[in-house]
Order: structure tokens, then C-alpha cells, then sequence
């Protein structure tokens, strides 16, 4: 996956507009545009920080220097160790079926609309 295309998905991924974010880090819509799309490769280090800052990932992990998966499960544990809610679900799911996890899954994303 292209860092555009790493933009993109996780933008939507976090419901982020194309214009929010480009109004957060300080570039134009269209700029962010030519970004997302490939048009431009060489996006300034100061910009892909402050993009991957935007979007809660490891400016490593958007450029593709690092494996996202690892990122994910960084961010997957320090959930875990900071928000008691987090630990609180992932003690209770444990030893069910994958079918009563994804149960459960769907019945929280029921709760969040």
C-alpha cells in the first residue's frame, strides 16, 4: 500500500474529511488530494508527521519503513494497560467462541450508532 493510499484508509478508517484533515496539519484540500491519490510522492517529513500525528499512527508505519500490524499492536496494548473499560472487555471475552465474539462485536457496533 502506497502512503496515499495509507492516508486515505486510515482517514476514513477515523471518519476525517479531506477537509478536516488538511485544515489539522496546515496543507490545502487539494494538496492532501494529490496525496492521497499518488499524484505527489515527495511529501515534506514535517507534513507526514504532523498527517500521521492527525491520524494516531507511527510516521514509520505511514511511509511504510514499518510493519503496521506491529504499530496496531502497540496501540492494541497500551489500550489495554491505559483504559480499564478496554481490559475489562478483552478479560471477558476470554475462552468464548468466535461466534459469540463477533456477538458481542456486533452488538457494540449496534451501541455506537
Amino acid at each position: 500500500m502506497t502512503t496515499g493510499e495509507m492516508i486515505r484508509t486510515r482517514r476514513e478508517q477515523l471518519g476525517i474529511t479531506q477537509v478536516d484533515l488538511a485544515e489539522r496539519v496546515n496543507i490545502t484540500k487539494q494538496l492532501l488530494w494529490k496525496y492521497e491519490a499518488g499524484n505527489v510522492t515527495n511529501i515534506p517529513l514535517c507534513t507526514l508527521e504532523r498527517i500521521a500525528e492527525e491520524l494516531k499512527m507511527n510516521p514509520a508505519v505511514l511511509v511504510g519503513w514499518e510493519d503496521k500490524e506491529e504499530d496496531e499492536l502497540k496501540e492494541y496494548l497500551e489500550e489495554l494497560r491505559t483504559r480499564p473499560e478496554m481490559k475489562m472487555l478483552f478479560e471477558s471475552s476470554r475462552g468464548m467462541t468466535v461466534e459469540q465474539v463477533k456477538a458481542v462485536v456486533a452488538m457494540i457496533e449496534g451501541f455506537k450508532k
